[in-house]
């Protein structure tokens, strides 16, 4: 037990110092990030689309104002896998012994670089990437994750942002703890200090250059330079506790509503994503179920940002900056003949119309507060809405309990594919279409709960005792407490968080226990920010003003705003 307790003092050592050191380079890249901001980096200095309401009509954009990612053979020599500097003119000084021996030492040093960086990236895409997103599952029929071996290949801050990731989550994430564990935590720290001062700088750089350029003549650097973003907001709150997301999200979210804006300009009726992914085919056969790698790319990155966004709605107190994109990007239910749209269940887990609800909700908690202060608040029109999505989410939760409508339709419709079915009697896919959608469908029925509880207490203010959430609470607890996967434990912190902070006392240490059954994992993501809020927001149960205190109070209680994603 005493050396137990050892390890545990000298482990929770190194995080600490592991996180004083993250937290040095979030505020280098929050000041990166201003100051290119506050210089002018609008992306479009030319821009005339600077309104939410708007949407472009007009001609095609020619098909040289678009790029393609080529087939990456070797990763570009700056990021460090390239073949090591000619060394011919130290051997050609046979006389200069010292010389020659500290030239072979640096090639033995650089070869060792060589050999670890290439293990870590490999390491992110087959183990770490799928731990952290596990919901994403794209078949082989789509492409599988390739693009994230071509982007890391071809654009040097998505490598080095990914080393750093790879190589913190290898350092945090014991795999056998013991004297070699700590040699790796010290090599981890000291890897993901340097590889994210280089992707960093790669993000200032490429800021630059598509402000330069303008959006409208960067399409394929825009939607590179969306995803360096988004990796940093990922690793924003993954490790640095602070408001700092707030600045990336927000570079994140402009930069895909002007890009989207420019370059989904398309005949009359043609939705956005569907024309600015048509832009990016490149060489992929027309009706060919691959995705390019920057389709690939573009894809998972908005539907990342279109999830931050409507998580962070919820802690800002004001309606998802994208709102008003929607019906060019998501599609509410999977729609078969628009695959262009995107089923945010496939990258998040949940089922695309709560997530909306949510957003919903939020836009009515700022129509709300803004028309009190302004005194002409309309008790009518708040019913009226709050009832629309009130059905919604009632709606959306018996199609989920009803077995039978819910086979899915890819399921039955799908034609039958050899390869899939090969892949998955070898047990080497990500699993059936059914297995899927069961669990698809846990995870919408907690985060079900939760949009209901957000939904009730910014119509009633704050009542732990009120019926109806306590019925949600305790089917939420209940479903919270049949996962057993840490990985998808660490992405649902917000249902999580919202839920437990309207537990009552004798529920607090089973949600403790929730939040607490991720193991290592709790060292990613925010479910150690969630536990925190529950435990504060406990803490101060008889404090608590019914008509003030609100989801976005415990959303800042730790005294800056977090995102639970």
């Amino acid at each position: 037990m005493a050396e137990q307790l050892k390890v545990e003092i000298k482990r929770n050592a190194r995080t600490r110092r592991a996180r004083i050191r993250i937290q040095s380079i979030s505020r280098d890249l929050e000041d990166s990030l201003t100051q290119d901001i506050d210089a002018g980096c609008d992306f479009d200095a030319q821009s005339d689309l600077h309104t939410a309401t708007e949407y472009p009509g007009g001609q095609t954009l020619r098909a040289s104002e678009t790029a393609c990612l080529a087939p990456a053979l070797t990763p570009p020599d700056s990021i460090g896998l390239a073949n090591s500097p000619n060394s011919s003119s130290a051997c050609r000084n046979q006389g200069v012994t010292a010389a020659t021996h500290a030239d072979h030492a640096a090639q033995q040093s650089h070869s060792a670089q060589k050999d670890f960086e290439p293990s870590l990236l490999m390491s992110y895409l087959d183990y770490a990437f799928p731990v952290l997103f596990p919901f994403y599952k794209p078949s082989v029929l789509e492409g599988g994750r390739s693009w994230l071996l071509t982007l890391a290949l071809q654009h040097p801050a998505f490598y080095h942002n990914i080393i750093g990731l790879a190589a913190y989550f290898y350092g945090a994430v014991p795999v056998a703890p013991g004297p070699e564990h700590d040699a790796c935590v010290v090599k981890a720290q000291t890897e993901l200090q340097t590889q994210m001062e280089k992707a960093v700088q790669g993000v200032r750089n490429s800021l630059r250059d598509v402000n330069e350029r303008g959006i409208q003549n960067a399409l394929s650097d825009s939607i590179h330079l969306l995803g360096n973003i988004v990796q940093l907001v990922n690793f924003e709150i993954a490790f640095a506790s602070s408001e700092n997301w707030q600045i990336h999200l927000t570079a994140a979210a402009n930069l895909f509503n002007q890009t989207l804006r420019h370059h989904g300009k398309g005949g009359q009726g043609v939705l956005l994503i569907t024309s600015l992914l048509e832009k990016l085919r490149c060489n992929v056969p027309l009706n060919c179920s691959v995705w390019s790698a920057e389709q690939a790319a573009f894809r998972f990155f908005t539907a990342m940002v279109i999830y931050q966004d409507i998580i962070a709605s919820t802690t800002l107190e004001k309606a998802p900056t994208l709102f008003s994109l929607y019906s060019n990007v998501i599609a509410d239910t999977p729609m078969l003949d628009t695959p262009s749209l995107l089923n945010l269940e496939e990258f998040v887990g949940c089922q695309t119309w709560v997530l909306v609800s949510i957003a919903e909700i939020s836009c009515l908690n700022e129509w709300k507060k803004g028309s009190t202060r302004q005194g002409n608040f309309d008790i009518m029109v708040q019913v009226r809405n709050a009832t629309i999505i009130q059905e919604r989410l009632s709606d959306g939760v018996a199609r989920l309990n009803d077995a039978v409508r819910n086979v899915p339709l890819q399921a039955v419709n799908s034609p039958y594919r050899p390869l899939e079915t090969i892949l998955a009697k070898s047990n080497i896919n990500s699993g059936s279409a059914a297995s899927k959608s069961t669990e698809h469908r846990l995870i919408t029925r907690i985060w079900a709960h939760a949009a209901h509880i957000y939904l009730i207490v910014m119509l009633s203010g704050w009542q732990p005792a009120h019926l109806e959430l306590r019925n949600h609470v305790a089917q939420a607890l209940e479903l919270l407490g049949s996962i057993d996967n840490p990985s998808w434990l660490r992405t649902l912190a917000w249902p999580l968080c919202v839920t437990g902070c309207l537990a009552a006392k004798e529920q607090e240490s089973a949600f403790r226990d929730i939040a607490n059954a991720s193991g290592g994992l709790a060292m990613f993501g925010t479910l150690r920010d969630a536990l925190n809020i529950m435990e504060e927001v406990w803490s101060q149960r008889s404090q608590h003003n019914a008509d003030t205190w609100d989801i976005a109070s415990c959303l800042r209680i730790l005294g800056h705003s977090v995102l639970l994603v």
